[in-house]
């Protein structure tokens, strides 16, 4: 008799079986499941590897000589592989909605021709603000809002007053990054991230000083604080006059429950005595759809299952 793979059966479920077999595979086969998951993803993550594991060994492992072992026909396997990928997909649907308890942490640091400077902190409460001077800048005064003062994933950046000193001619590049880590990354959209990013630039005195100024945000799916791994928006200033950018649209994956953002200031100062503020937004895209990824794979996994019920007591 020919043996008869247990994928030959109707297109429509041959074809989900391997994306959600593919998915389950490749997502949580090749690392040991983190013990930070939320406890829906963990539940999915341990039965997709018990899943994997069964179908891979199921008919290949040999049972003792004196225990009898159930057949591995292909009407048995594809019965439990079938049950298997659409539970298993139901799981990872509702993982999508289970929020991860770590509390948003602001951060910032100042950098004067790469050179890290001793004023910065760090903040869990949403807000977070740094006001000190340095050897060539009198007054560095900055401002940093996110979760949970603001709704996650916003992250306000602010400088209110960067002044620099009078009697220095030598080019000095000062660079001020805000950062907030351990952010939902389901509020931005899982895999299918939208977020918006606005920014605002005012040379207010002696902007012929300031011969430019950069803003930059990023997003890090593997929520690593200052990590510039995804380049959201960039603008940069010239003119000396007051400026603002319109909302920037960037699309990106975060396919991690937590992710990190960084906003990036970079002003080159050419003389003393001139004055700067300026501001840097994230902020999620309104008419983007949380997570439509998992709540797609769900979907299908409800509407697989309950097609196939009625198919087996048939």
């Amino acid at each position: 008799m020919v043996e008869t793979s247990p994928f030959v059966f109707l297109s429509w479920k041959a074809f989900l079986l391997k994306i959600l077999y593919a998915y389950l595979k490749t997502t949580y086969m090749l690392n040991p499941c983190p013990k930070t998951l939320p406890v829906l993803e963990k539940i999915s993550c341990f039965y997709a590897k018990s899943m994997v594991f069964k179908k891979e060994n199921l008919g290949t492992e040999r049972a003792s000589p004196s225990t009898p072992r159930r057949p591995s026909s292909p009407v048995f396997m594809k019965g439990f592989l079938v049950r298997s990928a659409l539970l298993a997909a139901t799981f990872i649907g509702l993982s999508a909605f289970a929020t991860p308890s770590e509390a948003a942490v602001l951060s910032v640091r100042v950098y004067e021709n790469d050179v890290l400077q001793s004023l910065g902190g760090t903040s869990s409460s949403g807000i977070l603000n740094i006001d000190g001077s340095s050897s060539t800048f009198s007054r560095l005064s900055i401002n940093a809002y996110g979760a949970p003062l603001t709704p996650e994933p916003s992250l306000i950046g602010q400088t209110t007053a960067i002044s620099a000193n009078t009697g220095f001619s030598t080019p000095t590049v000062l660079r001020i990054e805000l950062t907030q880590t351990d952010l939902n990354s389901a509020s931005a959209g899982g895999w299918f991230a939208s977020l918006a990013t606005t920014f605002t630039a005012n040379l207010l005195i002696n902007g012929s000083n300031i011969k430019d100024v950069m803003l930059s945000s990023y997003t890090d799916a593997n929520n690593q604080a200052f990590a510039k791994t995804d380049l959201l928006a960039s603008a940069t200033y010239t003119d000396g006059s007051p400026a603002a950018t319109p909302a920037i649209i960037s699309n990106v994956s975060l396919n991690n429950p937590l992710f990190s953002e960084t906003v990036v200031m970079t002003a080159t100062f050419t003389g003393g005595g001139a004055s700067l503020n300026t501001s840097a937004q994230i902020i999620a895209e309104p008419t983007a759809v949380p997570e439509p990824a998992s709540i797609a794979l769900f979907g299908m996994g409800l509407l697989a299952m309950g097609m196939v019920a009625p198919r087996r007591k048939a």
